[in-house]
């Protein structure tokens, strides 16, 4: 029972992390003790106020892309190295200023997902290299216009989670889709969410993706679900968040000798 709850506690608190790093419009990066659940402030590094940004682990490093401050949108890339505690401006830029865009690293790259600038939402794909700082525009499209999605890369594909579009007739989206990023293409899969949501948060662990939260526009979710991409299935967990939740971000770190074997107690806590 300790380590279905650890496992729990572990899981929460990467949300939540990953939640404080992406803004609330506050200047400051937030660091966590892993072993301790203990916050401790890295200062106010960033120049601005900062909200809607996406953000990806590479390395030894967290590469946070677009967002935007108290008053204006950005294209700007920022590099985040915990060792070293610094933060700078990469000379490449995004396309356009973009904010609620989806980022995941596949081991190699980093791709984008859709986003939305001052007048336009976006169904692009964006490709950005950390090895050689450079960014290209991806042939294949999202079905939709789309913000506030959710994707996780499953070591062969990347998987893409909901997701709005704020046209003339807004819509919230329960599709799933995996991107082949070797093939550069979108497939809609027929497993989907329980109704349509943006704002959720998706994360590996071992073989499958576990997808949490989000919004429908009236609702928070608190619904945790467990995505089998082998067999196209969604599982819906009889664990709860203690709260609904949107504009989340989630990451699972427990070693690999045993991410499977906590993930098991979690799905019966």
């Amino acid at each position: 029972m300790k380590n279905k709850k650890r496992v729990i506690k572990l899981l929460l608190l990467f949300i939540m992390v990953q939640f404080l790093i992406s803004g609330l419009f506050y200047p400051r990066i937030l660091a966590v003790e892993k072993g301790e659940y203990v916050v401790e402030s890295r200062g106010d590094l960033l120049p601005y106020p900062f909200s809607r940004g996406s953000a990806v682990w590479v390395e030894d490093s967290i590469y946070i892309f677009g967002g935007r401050n108290e008053t204006d949108m950005l294209d700007r890339i920022m590099k985040y190295t915990p060792s070293a505690n610094k933060l700078e401006f990469l000379t490449t830029k995004l396309p356009t200023v973009l904010m609620g865009s989806t980022a995941v690293y596949n081991g190699k790259y980093v791709y984008i997902f859709g986003g939305k600038d001052y007048d336009k939402f976006y169904d692009s794909i964006l490709r950005f290299d950390p090895a050689s700082e450079t960014i290209v525009n991806m042939t294949a499209h999202l079905p939709n216009p789309t913000v506030g999605g959710a994707a996780a890369w499953d070591g062969s594909n990347i998987y893409f989670f909901g997701g709005s579009w704020g046209g003339i007739l807004p819509q919230k989206f329960d599709s799933i889709l995996r991107y082949d990023t070797k093939r550069d293409n979108i497939t809609i899969m027929n497993s989907t969410l329980t109704y349509g949501r943006s704002g959720l948060a998706a994360t590996v662990v071992g073989q499958d993706i576990y997808v949490i939260g989000g919004s429908d526009g009236s609702n928070y979710s608190a619904e945790i679900f467990k995505y089998l991409p082998e067999n196209d299935e969604l599982i819906i967990l009889p664990a709860k968040l203690p709260t609904g939740r949107k504009h989340i971000q989630a990451e699972f770190h427990i070693g690999p000798s045993t991410v499977s074997e906590h993930l098991r107690d979690l799905e019966f806590s």
